[in-house]
């Protein structure tokens, strides 16, 4: 019967040893759904929203370094503007932005150039042009930048993202993500989340486009419905391909 007893204790701390990582992790998963779905519901809770049109002085500034490159650049679509101009290129950009809102629906917008100041003065700004788009993500939006980049904080692109949660306290989370399946269309990265309500507050993704591989910084607004839309974005991108060498970065 005592043999009976020490073996019973054992296997019950067993169990009770297999069991609590379990909690832990259901725990954890539960956490990262909750607030998954905060992030999901935040451009929901600004409606109806304030206003339907925000208009906005942009600040660009670019260095675009083309460390080698040969005849074969000019026959790569994307990398042609930068097979014609000069190898270094650094420059500003002024614009004036219009943001258009309407319930329910993705953001969109508009650029008119104010002026441009640039080290080429002879080159094409077809190069710095393609990039331009990249700088006014909408992180809400299904598609972030056009129809491209599939968002993680829109519902509509949950089934193709993992969520894990990090460095958790009371105000702030992070909030790690990555695709199921490599894609040009996904990205991974990091975001600081508001505990409360949400609201992203910065993120970081990586991804690969037209051959480049890009790491793009965003930080939101604070308040109202110009926490919909990009404070500040820093991207910065890389081109190796059949030795053409190439690192840009834009900020705005």
């Amino acid at each position: 019967m005592r043999n009976l007893n020490y073996y019973s204790k054992i296997l019950l701390f067993v169990g009770m040893i297999a069991i609590m990582p379990t909690n832990v992790f259901a725990k954890k998963d539960a956490d990262t759904q909750l607030l998954i779905q905060k992030i999901y519901d935040y451009p929901k809770s600004l409606y109806p929203l304030d206003r339907d049109t925000i208009v906005s002085n942009t600040y660009i500034r670019y260095d675009i370094d083309t460390q080698q490159r040969n005849v074969l650049m000019w026959l790569i679509p994307n990398m042609y503007p930068y097979a014609k101009d000069e190898k270094k290129n650094v420059g500003e950009r002024y614009n004036r932005a219009t943001y258009y809102f309407s319930t329910g629906e993705d953001i969109h917008f508009d650029i008119e150039p104010y002026a441009a100041i640039k080290t080429n003065s002879h080159g094409s700004s077809d190069g710095v042009k393609a990039v331009m788009t990249y700088i006014s993500p909408f992180i809400y939006n299904e598609c972030m930048i056009s129809e491209h980049l599939l968002s993680p904080f829109n519902e509509a692109n949950r089934k193709y993202y993992r969520y894990e949660i990090s460095n958790t306290n009371e105000d702030v989370t992070t909030i790690h993500f990555k695709p199921f399946c490599k894609n040009t269309q996904l990205v991974s990265g990091l975001a600081e989340v508001n505990n409360k309500n949400g609201q992203v507050l910065i993120c970081e993704m990586y991804f690969e486009y037209d051959m480049m591989s890009m790491t793009m910084t965003v930080e939101q607004g604070r308040e109202g419905v110009r926490s919909l839309l990009p404070d500040v974005c820093y991207i910065k991108s890389r081109f190796n391909i059949l030795g053409n060498k190439q690192k840009c970065m834009y900020m705005a």
